[in-house]
């Protein structure tokens, strides 16, 4: 398995609409912007549906992804676990 944190981001995948890489702050600072202005909820059991935004390398690997809270985590949202710290925290 490749260190996917080794590959240089090219672009970030909001839904369905793909934007540059900036800086890891930046795609959660937009990511959470898109989330309020849909109202969207992270069940879309009270609102719509989060969409999903995911972090790349230029060959269309997934490097990253943004969690509903505007955390950014290396790797797929299946592969957190328990003590996983972000690789970005707009909390921190």
């Amino acid at each position: 398995m490749t260190d996917t944190l080794s590959k240089t981001p090219a672009y970030v995948q909001i839904g369905k609409r793909r934007f540059a890489f900036t800086t890891y702050e930046k795609v959660s600072e937009a990511y959470c912007e898109t989330r309020d202005r849909l109202d969207a909820t992270a069940s879309g059991r009270t609102g719509p549906l989060a969409p999903q935004c995911t972090i790349h390398a230029g060959d269309g690997e997934q490097l990253a992804h943004v969690s509903y809270n505007g955390k950014v985590w290396a790797g797929d949202a299946r592969d957190w676990f328990t003590g996983k710290e972000p690789i970005s925290n707009p909390y921190a």
